[in-house]
């Protein structure tokens, strides 16, 4: 994935809320599981979709598994009590969990599942895509023919989403006023772009700078990787492993950016 900022034009975001798949219950709280539903290793699971038809045929915009299931863990076990229609269709749709596996009393023992699985909590502080919420706190949940084999919950106190990922203006402000100006000769009308390429880390500041396009003269090149590499960045962490997201910055030299950010 990456992240193209124009710094002299516009900020290319692509922030949006991911569709919340696979309803998770557990020690009174409802979350979402953020990783593959556990409805996929189903045995039955084509013959459980003839009987689900109209559940999830619409669900084309978001990441789920066709159903918005619902797991819950009772007695240290994996439980589907719950299917409704997909977030991306028909959600007003509930299954009759009964009669689909024959079953007393609403819920089913998840013997087949053998995953581990991802548990958010709180709210996301950035959005990639539909694909991708990053969160402060995730639990994560080993899984073994249907019995908890461990729960183990990740903390990320350092994560965070720059401000400059976030506000064009202050992107631009930092940027071209942190360059030296008095280093950059007289551009007489012309126009220098320099393309940098940097990935998130956990040192708060761009990582793997690397140019990849721009002119030939060192001044520039060197005066771009110079501020970007100074500038405070987001840290982020994903499924217990730092998250490597890459951006791509477009640093603009030119005598109206001089004329307006040198001190």
């Amino acid at each position: 994935m990456k992240r193209i900022l124009f710094l002299s034009l516009v900020f290319l975001s692509l922030f949006t809320t991911k569709a919340k798949c696979d309803r998770f219950i557990f020690n009174g709280d409802t979350s979402y599981i953020d990783s593959k539903s556990p409805l996929e290793q189903y045995p039955q699971i084509a013959a459980l979709q003839l009987k689900l038809v109209g559940f999830g045929p619409t669900c084309f915009d978001c990441n789920c598994f066709k159903y918005d299931a619902e797991w819950s863990i009772i007695n240290n076990e994996l439980y589907l009590t719950n299917i409704y229609g997909c977030p991306g269709g028909n959600q007003n749709l509930k299954a009759d969990i009964n009669s689909l596996f024959n079953v007393p009393d609403g819920k089913v023992k998840a013997v087949w599942v053998t995953d581990s699985l991802w548990v958010p909590k709180g709210k996301p502080f950035a959005h990639f895509d539909m694909m991708v919420s990053l969160y402060k706190t995730e639990t994560f949940i080993s899984v073994i023919n249907g019995k908890i084999a461990l729960i183990k919950e990740y903390n990320y106190p350092d994560a965070e989403e720059s401000v400059y990922a976030k506000n064009d203006a202050a992107l631009r402000n930092f940027i071209y006023s942190n360059i030296n100006w008095d280093k950059i000769p007289n551009l007489k009308g012309e126009i220098k772009k320099v393309f940098i390429s940097t990935l998130t880390g956990t040192s708060g500041k761009p990582e793997n700078i690397e140019i990849l396009r721009g002119p030939d003269e060192e001044i520039y090149r060197n005066e771009a990787i110079r501020v970007i590499s100074m500038m405070p960045w987001s840290i982020f962490y994903r499924h217990g492993k730092v998250y490597k997201e890459n951006w791509t910055f477009a640093v603009v030299f030119s005598e109206e950016s001089r004329k307006k950010y040198a001190h």
